[in-house]
Parts: C-alpha cells; sequence; structure tokens
C-alpha cells in the first residue's frame, strides 16, 4: 500500500469506520461508563505489563520490546501502526534510519495488534454466542 501511495487512505477508512461506529453513544451513556473504562484500562495495562515483563524474561527477549508488543493489544489496528510511524520519524535523522526502524518495529507490532484482536474477538463471541 505504500508503494501505492494509500496508505494514509486506508488509514482514514479505517479511522472512519471506529468513528461511525460511535454515533449511537450519547454523552450520558459515555459518562456513566467512565468509572469502569477507567478500571478496565488500568487493569488490564498493569496485568499487561508484568505478563509481558516475565514472558520477555522467559523467552530472553528485551523487556522494553517485549512490553511494546505486548501494549499492541490494547491500542490494536490502526492505531499500533500509526505509533510505529512517529516513533520512526520522531527518532530517524536521515531517510534511512527511518526507513530501518519503520521496517524493524511494524511488522511485530501489527502482527501483536491483528492476533489480540482476532483472538479477543473469538473468545468475546465464544461468550456472546452462548446470549443469543
Amino acid at each position: 500500500m505504500d508503494n501505492a501511495k494509500a496508505s494514509s487512505v486506508a488509514m482514514i477508512g479505517a479511522i472512519f469506520i471506529v468513528i461511525d461506529s460511535m454515533s449511537e453513544v450519547s454523552l450520558q451513556t459515555f459518562i456513566n461508563f467512565i468509572p469502569q473504562i477507567l478500571t478496565i484500562i488500568i487493569l488490564g495495562l498493569i496485568g499487561i505489563l508484568i505478563g509481558s515483563f516475565l514472558c520477555s524474561k522467559l523467552l530472553k527477549v528485551n523487556p522494553y520490546q517485549g512490553m511494546a508488543l505486548a501494549l499492541t493489544a490494547m491500542f490494536g489496528f490502526p492505531s499500533d501502526y500509526i505509533l510505529c510511524q512517529e516513533v520512526s520519524r520522531s527518532l530517524g535523522r536521515t531517510d534511512e534510519e527511518e526507513k530501518f526502524l519503520l521496517d524493524t518495529l511494524s511488522p511485530p507490532m501489527l502482527i501483536g495488534g491483528f492476533t489480540t484482536v482476532t483472538v479477543a474477538s473469538v473468545i468475546i463471541a465464544s461468550f456472546l454466542i452462548q446470549t443469543l
């Protein structure tokens, strides 16, 4: 998609899909769910960081890289790809460094994001299907 100069259009499309699904949520509904949302985010973040740190040590991977990969579960696609692009642009001093950083960061982050979203969707769907 980058070669066809279409990745930006795809990102905008993915973001509009998310925004469109939010159109049915009222402000009062959102405000009522803020405490639950913050609790889930904080507990999830702590659990992900502890679990990824332990797994990184067990698998002899740099803990910082392991924790960053695990955090893709919270961001998902397209956020993790946007983060990779921004980190590459911020830290790369030359075009070659920028490309190297993006090529190094993107594959594991995208695979981690897609995998967690897919696995979570299957688990959630298996519970929800029983309610039909």
